[in-house]
């Protein structure tokens, strides 16, 4: 009886257990440990395919939503969203297939609502502005923001509606695009001077397509510069150190000061003077 040997098997795990010489010896398989764990995420996986299951119906028979792709188990439609690029296009192809106006993707808890139609955006901008107006508070916004200091993020309220009506009345208003037209007339007839000076150069060479793009791109950027600076962007990238600029070969620069000339025209222009080479200056 002294040197009866027990064992017990459980789970692939066998124990001897030597009640002579009280050693206890373990060891332990763990071939099925990925087997187990794979079965516990199958079941936690049906368990919430299952309650999803049962809380659709009593949310589509009391606010239903519009038609949608048909989702996928779980993911919903982020397997066709990451497929397909570029998204706008596929969800706009998508809308045309359904023949609708305004669509349902499901991605996970949140659903995203494309709208096409103008009648409809402004049920969602003017009608119902208060509902689809706030922004959901997150931490990454308010840092971002500095405590909710940008209209964009900020979420719905009293201060959101003082800083849209700031906006509103003197940002984006009507006075404000009219007082900055004549920055954009001078962007544009720059625009203009350039594409006519290219096609007068390339004419003498033969002929050379203008990459109408690229201007167009630029002509974007270098408005948004005027109304702000005022001044050339090349005294915006001298600040930078050991940004080099050189004018096209024939061109010069015209570095006078303008009546016109914000606040911040008068320090570049002084900081960058010195750093230019003195053969870009059309007049001293």
């Amino acid at each position: 009886m002294a040197n009866k040997t027990s064992f017990l098997t459980f789970f692939n795990t066998t124990v001897w257990l030597d009640s002579a010489s009280t050693l206890a010896i373990v060891e332990l398989n763990t071939s099925y440990l990925p087997t187990i764990l794979a079965s516990i995420v199958v079941l936690l996986l049906i368990k919430f395919g299952v309650n999803t299951l049962k809380k659709q119906p009593s949310l589509s028979a009391s606010f239903p939503l519009p038609p949608g792709p048909s989702p996928w188990p779980i993911l919903d439609s982020i397997p066709a969203l990451v497929r397909n690029k570029p998204r706008y296009k596929w969800i706009l192809g998508l809308m045309k297939e359904m023949n609708t106006e305004i669509a349902c993707i499901r991605l996970g808890k949140v659903h995203i609502i494309p709208v096409t139609s103008p009648e409809l955006a402004r049920e969602f901008l003017q009608k119902q502005d208060a509902v689809f107006a706030s922004r959901p508070r997150t931490m990454a916004t308010e840092h971002l923001s500095r405590g909710f200091l940008t209209t964009i993020v900020t979420p719905w309220g009293d201060q959101w509606k003082k800083m849209r009506r700031v906006v509103t009345s003197k940002m984006v208003s009507h006075a404000r695009l009219e007082w900055l037209l004549g920055k954009r007339n001078e962007e544009a007839n720059n625009l203009v001077f350039y594409v006519r000076s290219q096609c007068n150069k390339n004419s003498l060479s033969g002929g050379e397509v203008v990459n109408l793009r690229l201007l167009t791109r630029q002509f974007s950027g270098n408005i948004i510069r005027k109304m702000i600076f005022n001044n050339s962007i090349m005294l915006l990238a001298r600040l930078i150190q050991g940004f080099d600029w050189s004018p096209p070969p024939g061109e010069s620069v015209d570095l006078t000061e303008s009546p016109n000339d914000l606040f911040l025209a008068k320090p570049l222009f002084a900081h960058a003077k010195p750093r230019l080479r003195l053969h870009i200056y059309s007049a001293a």
